[in-house]
């Protein structure tokens, strides 16, 4: 799997909102997405979260960790596996 092509926008979330922000308030990075953002992104990222939980349901680790080490990149915000039932929960209640 190409992760770079695969979680562009994921990538893009956390580069222009996620890592924006001081504080943890994941839910209000979300909402400032939608409101920013045009429908067609919005989709785009929807669709990679839902691939983002396959990974994390199948605990594909290895996955996981390339995922996280494409987000990070120059961010200072990580997705460790631990936090990623909970990222994934809000970005799909949020996204919806």
């Amino acid at each position: 799997m190409n992760v770079k092509a695969s979680y562009i926008n994921l990538k893009y979330f956390f580069d222009c909102y996620y890592n924006q922000s001081y504080d943890d308030s994941l839910d209000v990075r979300f909402k400032d997405f939608i409101e920013l953002e045009n429908d067609s992104l919005i989709q785009k990222l929807k669709g990679e979260i839902l691939q983002l939980e396959q990974v994390y349901i199948q605990k594909d680790l290895e996955t996981w960790k390339r995922i996280e080490e494409l987000v990070h990149d120059d961010s200072l915000r990580y997705l460790p596996y631990s936090f990623g039932e909970e990222f994934i929960r809000t970005a799909k209640k949020i996204l919806n």
